[in-house]
């Protein structure tokens, strides 16, 4: 130690002494921060989009302004046949294609999931990743201030008067109905199937089946409070077209405080009282954070049904979608235990792709309207 101190004490004497050395210690960090600050740019722009507009609506025109006034693309023209895409893209004339699927418009309107395509010239990888990325960017701020646009609408639906207030309880029933179809399957997927899925996207090189395991009871910690905290942010959304705003903040604060409180005594005393090893505490974590989930979105609602009447899922909706998530479980874990031990992606296809099946299925059998309307784009885009 002393020796390392004498080391030091020569090394600054001579440092401050020699004071070229002096000013590229303390300059020259300086400028490398500005250059790279202000000098540099590394954003790709003028990058050269054609798109095929399939819908021609005012919507679709504007997803377009959105792309050419992000400044990273130029227009360079429309198409209307694929046949044209591939020849522009093989003539380098365009980088990017953006495809707008029909009705378009009619989807947004009704806040629905739109896919619109983006055909990436991928000659430069890097390149290609970039543009992709801008590209989900600008249509990730395209469908917020779509959805911004929509709430002073709400609002106003939820103060002209009865009947307003009606249109916004089932609008949304409507969205939170949309949000179980699909969160409900998620969660149960996280639950019982969770390792399937973490072994076909890490299990790879030193990410061995353990580990798998292990983000596996991580996974089913937070399936716990999957679905409530998605029908919590539609709930505080339907808040802020309401103009309220403290009214989630102030349950967003019980949320965070019981989150503290249970994830403590979820992570470190309660693996101490089952005699498990500590690390499972990270579970705990993510089971704390669900339950409080819970609890935020069960006040949001009775405070919300107190304003414009009663709101939520009815119980045998949930009820058979839940059936369905456990009916199509229990076919994976048949096939799981049936197959030999095959590479991971393998397996999750053999094992995930039944537990879609079986869903889509029961939900199509018993008459759930999500299921048909799904069922239905699917059909209308193979």
């Amino acid at each position: 130690m002393r020796t390392t101190l004498a080391v030091g004490t020569k090394e600054l004497h001579q440092i401050l002494r020699d004071r070229r050395t002096l000013m590229i210690l303390l300059f020259f960090p300086a400028f490398i921060l500005l250059l790279y600050g202000y000098a540099l740019n590394f954003d790709i722009r003028g990058i050269h989009l054609v798109v095929q507009d399939r819908d021609r609506s005012t919507q679709s025109r504007e997803l377009v302004s959105a792309f050419v006034n992000s400044g990273y693309f130029e227009l360079v023209g429309y198409v209307d046949d694929d046949r044209e895409v591939e020849a522009l893209v093989n003539r380098n004339r365009s980088r990017a294609v953006l495809v707008i699927p029909p009705r378009f418009e009619r989807e947004v309107a009704s806040r629905k999931p739109v896919t619109v395509q983006m055909v990436i010239d991928g000659d430069n990888a890097n390149t290609a990743s970039t543009v992709m990325g801008y590209a989900q960017a600008i249509v990730g701020e395209f469908g917020v201030s779509v959805a911004a646009a929509d709430l002073p609408s709400m609002s106003g639906e939820a103060s002209a008067d009865d009947a307003g207030r009606d249109m916004l309880r089932r609008r949304l029933d409507a969205g939170l109905r949309r949000i179980a179809f699909f969160v409900v399957p998620s969660a149960m997927a996280f639950l019982a199937l969770g390792d399937v899925l973490v072994a076909a996207l890490l299990e790879s090189g030193r990410f061995r089946h353990a580990d798998s395991v292990y983000v596996w009871g991580i996974l089913a910690g937070s399936s716990v409070g999957l679905l409530a905290s998605t029908l919590g942010r539609l709930y505080s959304s339907t808040y802020y077209a309401l103009r309220d705003t403290r009214t989630p903040l102030r349950f967003a604060l019980i949320r965070v405080a019981l989150t503290t409180v249970l994830g403590y005594l979820f992570a470190i005393p309660l693996p101490r009282m089952l005699g498990i090893p500590q690390v499972w505490g990270a579970a705990g974590l993510t089971s704390s954070a669900g339950i409080a989930g819970w609890v935020e979105m069960l006040l949001l609602r009775r405070r919300m049904n107190e304003r414009i009447g009663k709101t939520g899922l009815p119980a045998t909706y949930v009820g058979k979608l839940w059936t369905a998530a456990i009916s199509g479980a229990a076919v994976a874990w048949t096939v799981k235990l049936s197959i030999p031990a095959l590479p991971p992606v393998v397996a999750a296809v053999l094992i995930i792709g039944p537990y879609g099946l079986i869903f889509f299925a029961m939900t199509f059998a018993l008459r759930i309207p999500e299921a048909s309307t799904a069922v239905g784009r699917f059909l209308r885009r193979s």
